[in-house]
């Protein structure tokens, strides 16, 4: 059983038990947190190193995260990651992208930590990817506009995400399950 993030007192019995998992069971554990949980996991990862290879495979071959943010709704989706000419790109798969937009991103490393930067733009999408759409423009502008998610290592396959306008902390916190 994995344990609430909560109730550990450091991040190794959550990680091994995560590692332990199969990821059926760790999305649906992370379906399960709420808002405190998510700080509380992103407090015991705190000097972990996460490097930006964890989130893409061959060159490319698109890569599925499974997402929960700590948003009150709208608050499951995919980040969809690529290495692509060099380099990692992406975008957001979820319900609302009709009215949000795909939150296009690429990658940089900061430190220990891997950063999806919604500022950056790829130069051009993949085929598998919906069209290229910006992040400071329209309704975009309120979700991605400025928006950094800076990432740090759970376990093997599980990550968790700060979000950041510039650098400052907007409170907004998510978990990544690689499943692809």
């Amino acid at each position: 059983m994995i344990p609430l993030p909560s109730k550990v007192p450091s991040l190794a019995p959550l990680a091994a038990a995560l590692d332990a998992a199969t990821s059926e069971a760790r999305v649906n554990w992370m379906h399960g947190l709420g808002r405190a949980e998510l700080i509380a996991v992103w407090k015991l990862s705190d000097g972990t190193a996460l490097d930006i290879p964890h989130f893409h495979g061959a060159e490319n071959e698109v890569i599925i995260h499974e997402g929960m943010n700590s948003l009150l709704a709208f608050n499951r989706f995919q980040k969809r990651f690529m290495l692509r000419k060099g380099e990692v790109q992406g975008y957001n798969h979820q319900a609302m992208a009709w009215f949000t937009g795909p939150g296009h991103f690429t990658m940089f490393q900061k430190d220990r930590e891997s950063v999806i930067d919604y500022v950056r733009h790829p130069a051009d999408v993949p085929a598998e990817f919906p069209p290229l759409a910006r992040n400071d423009s329209g309704l975009s502008t309120l979700v991605y506009g400025g928006t950094q998610d800076w990432c740090r290592r759970v376990a093997r396959d599980v990550i968790i995400g700060e979000a950041r306008k510039g650098i400052k902390p907007i409170g907004a916190y998510f978990m990544l399950i690689r499943v692809g």
